[in-house]
Parts: structure tokens; sequence; C-alpha cells
């Protein structure tokens, strides 16, 4: 099979959406199944001054001759097991090594894409072998029996360098089990992926939790926060994994913590009547105060974790047939791209961070990094499916012209999950939309 032709044949030839082969997951119901076509309202033939052909072949290229490469032939180490992606802080700019220690925040994410493209590209023995090289070593040595959490760092063999401290690497390991039981139809990796979600799901619950992880912070204070944080980033990364993992092998527990996530992120951190998600709660899953006691960062809200959580609570949605959450996920997305958007100096994008509280919420806010377009993408592109709203096309032609004529971005590609992940993503709703030659989907017909 030659992949490079693989997503354009077919829709070339027309096939229907029951036709559609092994690789389709984002946006699908629980049984795996795709939603059909509603013949009503006006197909999409153009999105702006682009065909969906061409908008799909761009990311055909960007993903399969500028990105895959670098997985085939580097990434994997055969030697001891594990990853060595090709991205900081492994490599310097020059391109050189400069660090073999193995931070399984990003191990999970290699992981899950060796066992998705095994899954969802193509049955080829080197993304299966990759997959299990991850597996093995992580399970011999990035894995805590007695909690069921995961370590944060290990040496290239194996030596534990820092231990659990961070809940990141624990869901990127529940994603990468997920995609790995499904590619294999080992049970007991299911049985380990079922642990570890408890356990993330029982730190992030517990009042002890201080939020560990990325995001603006006291000076300092490392990246720790107040005991009993919430924060968004936190259950939409959760999400993400839960429900490919649910469609995968559906659990009843698993399912309640999935609803769990979604009302956190969609009736706790959104606040509907200011437009915006905020990124940390207190304890009680109420906002941050405006006082001497609280540092000003407890109360941004953060343009990239907010787009990946419509969208995450839009394949949920999706998964669990609920046209409501889809439409209040959507609505989201529709806000952050009103808020949230930035023009600056010839530079367009997202922000990270932006201050309600201040004067001028722009002013310390930085546009994000080129990888944040392809959520972005993924966001629009999935709600374009399913729904006429025509801000989705506006916005979709407004920053993918940007990022590929008028701005011309150069994207990361050894970055280990957002851009592979939103390519692949963004190939296979644009290949369903094709295939209903245009139509949304049935689900909001529903």
């Amino acid at each position: 099979m030659q992949r490079r032709k693989f997503f354009s044949d077919l829709a070339i030839q027309g096939i229907g959406l029951s036709a559609f082969p092994f690789w389709m997951t984002i946006g699908q119901k629980q049984n795996g199944s795709d939603y059909g076509a509603t013949m009503s309202g006006t197909p999409i033939q153009k999105i702006g001054n682009w065909t969906l052909e061409e908008v799909r072949d761009i990311f055909k290229k960007e993903f399969f001759e500028r990105n895959l490469p670098i997985w085939e032939t580097g990434v994997v180490d055969w030697e001891y097991g594990g990853y060595i992606p090709k991205t900081t802080p492994y490599f310097d700019n020059q391109g050189r090594l400069v660090s073999t220690y193995k931070r399984l925040y990003h191990q999970g994410r290699c992981m899950w894409l060796y066992a998705y493209l095994f899954n969802h590209v193509e049955k080829n023995d080197l993304f299966l072998n990759a997959a299990r090289a991850g597996y093995e070593f992580l399970l011999k040595y990035g894995y805590d029996e007695k909690t069921s959490l995961w370590h944060q760092r290990i040496s290239r063999t194996g030596e534990l360098i820092k231990p659990f401290g961070d809940i990141f690497p624990c869901i990127y390991m529940l994603l990468a089990l997920g995609e790995y039981y499904k590619a294999t139809g080992d049970e007991e990796v299911a049985e380990l992926g079922m642990r570890s979600a408890q356990a993330i799901s029982k730190e992030l619950t517990s009042n002890h939790f201080q939020a560990y992880g990325m995001g603006p912070r006291p000076q300092g204070f490392d990246s720790y926060r107040e005991p009993g944080t919430r924060r968004l980033g936190m259950w939409m990364h959760f999400l993400s994994a839960l429900t490919p993992f649910l469609r995968y092998k559906p659990d009843p527990s698993l399912e309640m913590i999935a609803k769990f996530c979604v009302r956190n992120m969609l009736s706790r951190h959104y606040k509907k009547d200011e437009r915006l998600a905020y990124e940390f709660l207190q304890h009680d899953y109420t906002l941050y105060p405006k006082n001497y006691h609280t540092h000003a960062s407890m109360r941004v809200v953060d343009g990239f974790h907010s787009v990946e959580t419509s969208w995450m609570c839009m394949d949920e949605a999706l998964r669990t047939a609920d046209v409501a959450m889809f439409t209040e996920a959507l609505q989201l997305g529709k806000d952050v791209m009103d808020m949230l958007w930035l023009e600056r100096n010839g530079r367009q994008g997202l922000v990270r961070y932006y201050w309600p509280d201040e004067k001028d919420p722009m002013a310390k806010a930085k546009i994000l990094e080129p990888y944040v377009m392809n959520e972005v993408w993924v966001m629009l592109l999935l709600g374009m499916e399913h729904s006429e709203e025509s801000w989705l096309m506006e916005w979709f032609d407004k920053s993918f012209t940007y990022a590929y004529k008028t701005g011309k971005i150069t994207f990361p590609y050894g970055e280990t999950l957002h851009h592979p992940r939103g390519l692949l993503f963004c190939i296979e709703i644009l290949d369903r939309i094709i295939a209903r030659k245009g139509h949304r989907s049935d689900f909001l017909k529903a």
C-alpha cells in the first residue's frame, strides 16, 4: 500500500462512509461507526478560496512527506527501549543530541503515535514493534505498581531519575495504553490502562493535588500551585485519553469519570457570561478571588487549552451521541476564536495567556506556537462536519490562509503530539466530509 496515495484515493473513488477502512477514529460513535449524511442545507464546495481536496492534500503532504519520515527513521531507541524524540530537550537547535533522559511526558506521546499509525494508517510491523518497544520498557522501568502512577523521568537505560510528581506523563501513558490495546487486543494492557485511569482520577480530585505542570507560575515556586488546584488542561487531556479508550474498551466507572471531566470543563471552568474558560479553579471548583492572596497567574485563560477543550468535548459528545454537549462545546470554540485570537506585528494566532483582570488583557499575551494551529483546525473542521454555522468556515479560511499562504508558518516536525495528531485528525475529518460530497452529517438533525 502506498501511504502517500491512501487518503486521496478513498475520496476519489467516491466510496460510501460504510466502506471506509479501519483507520477512522475521531468523531465516531461508541460502536466505531460514522454518522450519516444529511441532504438538507448547502454542501461545502470551498472554504474561502480553498477546495476541500486542496486543504486535505496540504495536510497529507505535511504529514506523509515532512512528519512521518522522522518517525520511520528515528525516535525509537531499539537498543534499550523507549524513545528519544527529535525535538527539545533531547536535541538542540543545531540538531545535536544533548540529552538521553527519557521523560514520560514524551514517552507516552511517542508510544501513542506508533500504535495509532499501526491502527489507523497502515498495518506495518515497524509501527507495532515501535509501540511495543515503548510499552515493554516503560512498564518495566516507568511504572509504580503500588500507586498505578507513572514516573516523570528515567535514564536511557531505565534508572529512575525523578518519580511521580506530574500528572501529564500518566495521562499520556493512558492515551498510549488505549491505542496499544487496540493494536494488540491484550487484556492486560486494558487492565493496566483502567488502573492508571483510576489513579489519575484520584490524584486530580484530591485536595492535596498541586496541579504541577506547565503554565504561568509565581516566581520562585517552580510549577506548583496551591493544594487542591483544579486545572482545565488536565481535565481536557484526561478526557482526550478516556474518549478513545472507551471506544475500544467500554467501562461504566470510566464513563462516569469522562462525564465528570466534561462537567468540570463546560460547567465550571467555562464562564459563559464572560466567554472565557479559566485555566485554574480552587479546590471547590470556584474561581480564585481577585485579592492579594492570589497570584495573578491563577486567573489566566489559555487559548491553547481552551480550543482543545472545545474539540475534545465535541469528540466525546459524538461518541456518546449527546447533541447538547456538542452544541455547548462548539460555542466554546467560537468564544475562543472571538476572544483569544491576536494579530500583532504581522503575526496571528491564539494567545497564551489572556489576563482578564488587566486593563489591556492582551498586553502581556504571546501568540502561541505554530503547532497550536493544528488544534484550531481540528476544532473548526469537526464543527464544520456537523454544523452549518458560518463562523467555522470563516475562521478556517482566515487561519489556514495565514498559515500556508500569507504568513507561511514553519511547523516543528519532530513535535511529539499536537502537530502529528492534528494533521491525522484533520485528514480523517476532511475525508469524511468529501465522501459525503460536502454535506454535513445527520448528527445534529437527530
